[in-house]
């Protein structure tokens, strides 16, 4: 199902949008954050699970399922906003990247419950990558790329 839309968020709201505009596929609304999203990603081993990340460092979980987004969990794992989520290649792992030096948190999706510490960063983390190796790289304002 998720394979047909794709995610994005417009100020407190996650939009899922078909991809092609046929009868069969309608825009999807999910407005039940209070706070601006700033991040959304799509879990690749489980593309029914989609997280987003928000303006005061809550990652929420919901889940696509005919057609609906549905809240699942919510996570407060970091102190400031959310600059991107990663997913684990087995979707049993989150990390959360955000502002603020040593902003990072890896969690685990379905308890909240913290998975390590993630050591390194200097700066503000504005993006990353978590490979099936399951090793992350993050960039930043710290003008550099960091492998963890």
């Amino acid at each position: 199902m998720t394979a047909s839309h794709y995610f994005y968020a417009v100020k407190d709201n996650l939009v899922a949008r078909p991809r092609d505009h046929n009868e069969d596929h309608k825009t999807v609304i999910f407005c039940q954050n209070r706070d601006r999203i700033t991040a959304v990603s799509v879990c690749k081993a489980q593309p029914h699970m989609i997280a987003y990340g928000d303006q005061k460092g809550k990652v929420g979980i919901v889940k696509f399922v005919d057609g609906e987004l549905l809240a699942h969990k919510e996570h407060f794992v970091l102190g400031g906003e959310v600059n991107e989520i990663c997913w684990s290649a087995d979707g049993k792992c989150c990390i959360a990247i955000g502002e603020n030096k040593g902003s990072l948190a890896a969690f685990n999706p379905e308890s909240g419950s913290l998975m390590g510490d993630i050591k390194g960063v200097t700066a503000t983390a504005l993006c990353g990558v978590f490979t099936a190796k399951k090793v992350l790289y993050t960039a930043g304002e710290s003008n550099e790329i960091l492998k963890h």
